[in-house]
Order: structure tokens, then sequence, then C-alpha cells
């Protein structure tokens, strides 16, 4: 997997934006490797990216807790990991962030006048769909990452 597309990863759950592409390349290089641990220039390897690139990415990712350093690092060489309970707990914090959103949207709902019902009544399925879309998703994860240990 040395060539990747440009296809954006996982924008549902991505804090309501896309993830960058840069971004996408770097955490599907952590899944398509067989390694543990990534250096900067094996993922720059990966993913054809500069090295500004795999810095500000990883800077990010470690921000969200889904990359982290390996505590193995040596003098010369750092070492990356991909950090499944970091990417966990982003999807649950995700899901809080769009909860909030949701809630503004309902404190919009209810300051609006009857002049635009249409408007109104598409605000409130958007709202009630979002929260059922939201639930699933709640109920998922912690089916199928919650009860389970990734080490």
């Amino acid at each position: 997997m040395e060539q990747q597309t440009a296809n954006h990863f996982f924008p549902i759950l991505s804090g309501g934006k896309f993830y960058p592409v840069s971004l996408g390349r770097i955490v599907l290089a952590f899944y398509a490797s067989n390694q543990k641990e990534l250096t900067k220039y094996e993922l720059q390897h990966k993913t054809n990216l500069t090295d500004d690139d795999i810095v500000n990415g990883l800077k990010f990712l470690s921000s969200l807790g889904e990359v982290t350093k390996s505590p193995t690092d040596t003098l010369t060489t750092t070492y990356f990991s991909f950090s499944t309970q970091g990417s966990i707990k982003s999807l649950e914090n995700n899901i809080e962030k769009s909860r909030v959103v949701l809630d503004g949207l309902e404190n919009i709902l209810d300051a609006r006048d009857t002049s635009n019902q249409s408007l109104n009544n598409f605000i409130k399925e958007s709202i009630i769909f979002y929260s059922e879309v939201l639930d699933y998703i709640e109920i998922k994860i912690t089916e199928h990452f919650n009860s389970k240990t990734f080490t």
C-alpha cells in the first residue's frame, strides 16, 4: 500500500470536519502496516507526504490521542504507534461534540417563530435523525470497542 488514494477517512466522526487527506493517509499507513510502530521516515515512504505534512499530521493525531510516541524512542529515531484506545476515546468525544451541536439546533428551533414552518419541520426532523444516528453509533461503539481490549 505504498500509493494511497485521496479519499477522506471517517468524515462522519471527525469532529464535524473531514480529516484532511494527509491525516487519512497517516492513519491508513498504520492500519495497513504489520509493524506496531513506524518512524516518520517510514510514514513518509508509505504516504508520499512531505516532512511538514507528516510532522503536522502526527502532532494533530497525537493531540486527539490517536497516535502516540513510543516510549522506546532512541536518540536518533522516534517511533510512533496508532493508539486504539485513543481512537475509541476520540470517537466517543466526537459523539459528545455532535450532541452539543444538536443541543444548539434545539435552542435555535425553540427561538424560531412559525413564519417558516417548512424549515422548522426540517430542523426538527434533522435533530431527531441525527440523535437516532448518534444513539446507534454509541451502541455500536460499546458493542465493538468498549467491551474488548486492544493492546
